[in-house]
């Protein structure tokens, strides 16, 4: 019935709301599929924007891992601290956006990454303000030897 309504449509010279087309062999013909129950979450800033803050991002802490080793100290940890919990958020929107489909599930993924992602931040800069830091903390693991 869609591809039917479709080609009349084509006829007219319109197209279908909310559908998607793939030409046939021949020009004439036309599939259609809907897409009216199909919703994910939206993203405001553009494709191009999300993707290369993602990139910067990633370039950033491929600097701040070395930065620690040679520099450590209160600012490499909280760069740290904010750096990778923003790096995992973005990274999984995009999971979310692309894999998990439906009405409510998308908003509860996206809730739930949110909340992750603040807590993670929160711990991290609590463990630098109010412990040893990050860079220490994970050299005092590296100390531990085995008996």
């Amino acid at each position: 019935m869609a591809l039917r309504a479709a080609q009349l449509s084509l006829r007219n010279g319109k197209l279908p709301r909310n559908s998607l087309y793939v030409l046939g062999a021949s020009s004439q013909t036309i599939h259609t599929t809907s897409t009216s129950n199909f919703r994910t979450t939206q993203i405001k800033a553009s494709g191009k924007t999300h993707w290369v803050a993602e990139r910067a991002l990633s370039v950033g802490l491929l600097g701040l891992l070395p930065a620690a080793v040679a520099f450590p100290g209160q600012a490499v940890d909280m760069a740290i601290a904010i750096a990778l919990p923003v790096h995992n958020h973005m990274g999984m929107d995009i999971v979310i956006t692309d894999y998990i489909h439906g009405a409510v599930a998308p908003k509860l993924c996206v809730a739930l990454n949110w909340i992750v992602g603040g807590a993670t931040m929160a711990g991290l800069v609590y463990f630098n303000i109010n412990d040893v830091g990050i860079t220490a903390g994970i050299g005092q693991l590296w100390a531990v030897t085995g008996k």
